[in-house]
């Protein structure tokens, strides 16, 4: 990635109960200057996270990585660090089938145009001990269980 660009390593997740309705669920992510060698949490650029209701884990994975290049500072270049699959393959696009949460994949590719943003993902296998990946983790599924929290249907999200 370019120098003269800010860069930055953000770590995302999703989570939602599927067992119950109305499907609640979370996302989270936190990003870091990409220049810090193992920093701690607090020392974290951003940390965001929300819930929606009639929602699923893809939805929340991918939303968590599209509030990360929603709201870091444009023309920057962002290592997005995700255990979805799912989410690598429908946004690096290396699929041919149109899937279910077009409307959120489509502002992935909007905000990654407009604001200039340059991104690769890197896999890491969910729940491995990496502290970062647990924290947001454990954030995004605090979202949805939070009884006095804040939950907003998805439709016009995106």
């Amino acid at each position: 990635m370019e120098e003269n660009r800010l860069n930055f390593v953000a770590f995302t997740d999703g989570s939602c109960d599927n067992k119950r309705e109305p499907h609640c669920g979370g996302w989270a992510f936190i990003v870091f200057n990409g220049n810090c060698n193992h920093p701690e949490i607090e020392e974290a650029d951003m940390i965001r996270s929300g819930s929606f209701r009639n929602t699923t884990n893809n939805l929340m994975e991918l939303t968590a990585i599209v509030q990360v290049v929603r709201l870091i500072p444009e023309h920057s270049n962002v290592i997005i660090v995700t255990d979805s699959q799912y989410c690598i393959t429908v946004l690096d696009h290396k699929t041919k089938i149109f899937p279910k949460n077009m409307n959120v994949i489509s502002a992935f590719r909007k905000f990654t145009k407009e604001r200039d943003i340059r991104y690769k993902f890197h896999w890491i296998k969910g729940h491995s001990g990496n502290k970062y990946n647990e924290f947001v983790d454990k954030l995004a599924l605090s979202e949805y269980m939070k009884e006095d929290g804040f939950v907003v249907d998805l439709e016009g999200f995106v």
